[in-house]
């Protein structure tokens, strides 16, 4: 709720000098407006950022009630794999999911 208004108060705000002018490494802190493409990515990041990982209950559960004890290591990978094969799913139905303009 507050990414666009933050983004204009900061747009106005942080300064527009240029740091090592002429050089290959030449930036600025302030590029300009906050537009809709950056909104969306902020949103993205966050709503990614704001959830727990799910795997993290499984670990849980074998402790707890299977009374086993996982190593850091192992507990490590699950939670990697279960990512992993999570965004490589989203990969590999992005064809039917995401293009197509129905699902929008």
């Amino acid at each position: 709720m507050a990414v666009v208004p933050l983004g204009y108060f900061m747009s106005r705000t942080i300064t527009g000098r240029v740091f090592f002018k002429g050089q290959k490494w030449e930036f600025t802190l302030n590029p300009g407006p906050i537009n809709v493409k950056e909104h969306v990515l902020i949103t993205i990041f966050a709503n990614a950022g704001a959830g727990n990982v799910l795997a993290i209950q499984v670990v849980s559960v074998v402790r707890i009630f299977y009374l086993k004890q996982l190593t850091f290591f192992l507990s490590l990978l699950v939670v990697i794999t279960t990512q992993v094969l999570g965004f490589g799913w989203a990969g590999v139905f992005r064809r039917y999911l995401v293009e197509p303009a129905a699902m929008w």
